[in-house]
């Protein structure tokens, strides 16, 4: 009997802790941004993250005032480009020596809106956190770490001024790496994921998704444009072997699917701008048409196309032919296009082939 009850016992220990064991709570905590304290400052005094070399500067800053501002990214390259010498007569003789002319100076710069990942950096960058405390270093230690030739530098711009950071090597085996606070002279590792992105620049920062939304996820939506307006819904179509593909009907006939409108709204989804211009004059494009999206019957975000039509520069006087009985003709205008999300924020050029589909 004893035996039995002993059995018995065990039985419903090990079925508590099997109980406990499924449905406990899976989810694990890892620190990946460390926890020790380089500086802590309001999230609203950061004004600008910026990864600095001798040939790019990735910065990310914020815009705007108050609770419209936003993080907006612009990154500058610059290489060098040789001068061609100039051509040498070979029968003229020697030629003195002249020093190599210096390479020519090129700078390029981009501006971009961000994802989500710039996001959290610059959020993680006002509070900062390392994974380890070094204090401060020897010599031998500085140069272990490449930070006494480092030529990298974070700088973080707070209201109250800029704190700045030597970046120096990875650690052995990870992608974390040693910097030196310029200000306090300790040295800190930071983990990849705190500024790998900055290391990695703008294809990484980049925002790619021009909306917070799948596709799938839409369920109405919306097209303005020429002073009306078109409500779509969507429809279900079904092929001869029963396949059922997603659609779009007007909201009026939403049983009557509508491929005009499907192949619009298809179009003007695939749109990406190639480059973002924050200086264009928003009263020098004309709005085509607007398409707003709604997302479980609340609105979940637009895309906006417009229009710039330039006149085209004319020939220099050089160019045109004296002795021809009739002038040249005229140059064409020059049309450009524009879109703008609710995540881009400001106007991004098109490719005009793609664009002109859509308005045609």
């Amino acid at each position: 009997m004893r035996g039995v009850i002993v059995h018995a016992a065990l039985l419903v220990v090990a079925l508590l802790v099997g109980y406990q064991t499924w449905t406990r709570d899976k989810t694990v905590t890892t620190v990946v941004t460390g926890s020790v304290e380089v500086w802590t400052k309001p999230p609203g005094s950061l004004q600008s993250v910026a990864w600095e070399t001798p040939d790019r500067i990735t910065r990310l800053e914020r815009r705007g005032d108050g609770a419209a501002s936003y993080i907006w990214g612009v990154e500058s390259r610059t290489t060098k480009k040789p001068v061609k010498k100039p051509d040498v007569d070979p029968d003229a003789g020697a030629e003195p020596a002249v020093p190599e002319p210096e390479p020519e100076v090129v700078t390029t710069t981009k501006e971009f809106p961000v994802n989500e990942d710039a996001d959290t950096l610059v959020k993680g960058m006002a509070s900062l956190r390392a994974l380890r405390a070094l204090g401060t270093l020897d010599a031998a230690k500085l140069a272990e770490y490449e930070l006494d030739t480092s030529t990298i530098t974070l700088n973080i711009a707070f209201d109250d001024g800029v704190r700045s950071l030597v970046v120096g090597g990875e650690t052995a085996g990870t992608k974390d790496r040693f910097v030196l606070d310029s200000q306090s002279n300790k040295a800190y590792v930071l983990a990849k994921s705190v500024i790998g992105g900055l290391a990695s620049g703008e294809g990484t920062l980049r925002l790619k998704e021009v909306h917070g939304f799948k596709d799938d996820e839409v369920a109405a939506a919306e097209i303005v444009g020429k002073g009306k307006t078109l409500s779509l819904v969507r429809a279900t179509t079904s092929d001869a072997q029963g396949k059922q593909t997603k659609t779009w009907a007007q909201a009026a006939t939403p049983m009557i699917p509508d491929q005009t409108m499907s192949n619009f709204l298809k179009r003007i989804g695939d749109l990406r701008a190639s480059k973002y211009d924050p200086e264009i004059d928003p009263t020098s494009v004309e709005e085509l048409v607007t398409v707003k999206y709604m997302v479980a019957g609340k609105d979940a975000g637009f895309v906006t196309l417009y229009k710039r039509v330039k006149d085209a520069t004319p020939p220099p006087p050089a160019a045109v032919d004296a002795g021809a009985s009739e002038p040249p003709p005229a140059p064409k205008p020059e049309v450009e296009y524009f879109l703008k999300t609710e995540r881009t924020r400001v106007l991004g050029n098109v490719l005009k082939t793609a664009a002109d589909r859509v308005e045609q």
